[in-house]
């Protein structure tokens, strides 16, 4: 669209031109876009009305947990300030989800009622029936339009159900408000909205619509991401605005961090790894998968339980090819990607792990080597290039969107770009398969070249080293007075000493070679 072509004929009344309003309605478009320009067109089309929408739907939402954290600091009983916060929950559930709040609701009163249990199994009972719960409800009872709008909460609800379960002997206080908690709130309530506006506003306009198929394809995952990191700002300003911090140690003693991170877009935009976007998507989510899903299942393997893990997190978020097909593959993928460079780091003994080394990690060649950021970067571009491969199939059509995307969507967007990503991942499991009998020949390489240059260096340093002493001998044996008896003495003294000095070098220098 950078070329508009408007018509030759323009009448002071456009409605007798254009038959059809909506011709008319695109006329005005193109003619404000030639106007304004591009970009400005953009902002003044797309950020007001997308503000006003977000303050009309997220305001109530805000409001009702600024109620509750002004409930919970008073000292009222604690069964007011428990039935302020049930109204509240209830309220947001409602203006959300409507009529399918009653499904979230069935799922609470089951999760009630098995905590309950004695046996010392709540974990696992609530962990069977909630996964049961969802199955049957998205498989038999509820439709897939109704289903895909109450999915979000139904997931959230059953990892805090689950986690709960096996963790009732820990205790929740409330804090007070404090200048601290009220930045946090303004911080994350305004990445939030800079989200918000990336992934409407700013992220389709990019690239023209004819552009290459791969800036296409990066420009929908990038919409796509920014949308979950407005979700994520969203959910951490909601947590804080009702009292809920993270507490962390600080010399000994516990203090409230007004910071609840649900994503970092840092590590996943400018990522190290796959396995770094893994970590940061969803933190919380991240947390309850290792804690009681990998953890639990590392008895049958790495590779199954990791398997294992994202097969369990594709199920909660609903039973979705398009879902499913994305997050097995990325757990594949990080997996490829973590093993192989495991191995690489160990063959070159250099910082080039799945996940940043500690400072003490004791390889040779660390963070600040030129060929180990080389190395770093180069599996950050291919992570980007995963990234925009399984993200494009989250744009589209809203209609599609609200019953979920099929297999044939999934598959026709991923033959679109020719299948790229999953043949580089086959292609990297193949290369770290046949490379294996070679890893030894290259750990010796590299192991080889090490020793070669700490040898030249410390030949180097014993080299300077000689020579400064005799230097400093040479300096010692000249006299204070120079006579020509003392100064023909002394001249041969000193031919002597040099004589025997080279000598002893040049054995020492020998033996060197020798043991070398």
């Amino acid at each position: 669209m950078d070329e508009i072509q408007l018509p030759d004929f323009v009448d002071e009344d456009l409605t007798e031109y254009y038959d059809d309003p909506d011709e008319l309605l695109l006329y005005e478009d193109l003619e404000q876009m030639d106007k304004y320009g591009r970009f400005f067109y953009m902002f003044k089309s797309c950020v007001g009305p997308t503000t006003f929408q977000t303050v009309d739907l997220i305001g109530p939402l805000l409001a009702m947990c600024f109620i509750l954290r002004v409930v919970s600091v008073l000292k009222l009983p604690r069964l007011l300030v428990h039935f302020v916060s049930f109204v509240c929950g209830l309220g947001a559930l409602f203006l959300f989800a409507k009529k399918n709040s009653v499904y979230p609701l069935v799922m609470s009163a089951l999760g009630y009622a098995i905590l309950f249990v004695k046996n010392g199994r709540k974990g696992m009972i609530m962990a069977i029936t909630s996964v049961t719960f969802l199955i049957v409800c998205e498989l038999f009872i509820v439709t897939a339009e109704n289903w895909h709008q109450v999915r979000g909460s139904q997931m959230v609800l059953v990892m805090k159900l689950i986690s709960l379960a096996f963790d009732l002997d820990k205790d929740f206080g409330w804090k007070k408000m404090s200048f601290m908690w009220f930045l946090g709130v303004i911080r994350s309530c305004f990445l939030s909205y800079c989200c918000l506006i990336i992934s409407a506003c700013i992220a389709p306009w990019i690239f023209q619509e004819d552009s290459f198929k791969w800036f296409l394809a990066y420009q929908a995952a990038m919409s796509f991401r920014f949308s979950h990191y407005f979700v994520s700002f969203l959910s951490e300003s909601t947590s804080l605005l009702s009292g809920i911090g993270t507490e962390v140690n600080q010399e000994g003693k516990q203090s409230t961090s007004w910071r609840y991170d649900v994503a970092r877009p840092q590590h996943i935009e400018l990522p190290r790894s796959l396995v770094e976007v893994v970590v940061h998507w969803n933190i919380p989510m991240h947390v309850f998968l290792k804690n009681y899903v990998f953890k639990k299942a590392q008895p049958l393997g790495r590779f199954m339980a990791v398997l294992l893990t994202f097969a369990l997190s594709s199920l909660l978020h609903g039973i979705n090819f398009q879902l499913a097909a994305v997050l097995i593959s990325i757990g594949t993928y990080a997996y490829i990607e973590h093993v192989f460079r495991q191995k690489l780091g160990r063959i070159f003994n250099a910082c080039i792990l799945a996940r940043k080394c500690r400072p003490e990690c004791g390889h040779v060649y660390s963070q600040a080597n030129f060929w180990v950021i080389a190395v770093n970067l180069a599996f950050s571009f291919l992570a980007v290039f995963h990234l925009a491969y399984l993200g494009i199939m989250f744009g589209g059509d809203s209609e599609v969107q609200e019953r979920g995307y099929g297999m044939e969507h999934t598959l026709s967007k991923w033959s679109h770009l020719d299948f790229a990503s999953h043949w580089v991942a086959l292609g990297t499991f193949i290369f770290k398969r046949v490379c294996r009998p070679c890893g030894r020949k290259l750990r010796n390489a590299a192991e080889l070249y090490s020793f070669i240059e700490k040898a030249v260096s410390v030949e180097a340093d014993e080299d300077a080293n000689c020579a400064d002493v005799a230097v400093d001998r040479s300096k010692r044996q000249l006299p204070t007075t120079i006579t020509p008896e003392r100064s023909k003495g002394k001249k041969q003294l000193i031919e002597i000493g040099e004589e025997s000095e080279s000598s002893a070098g040049k054995g020492k220098f020998e033996e060197v070679l020798i043991f070398r």
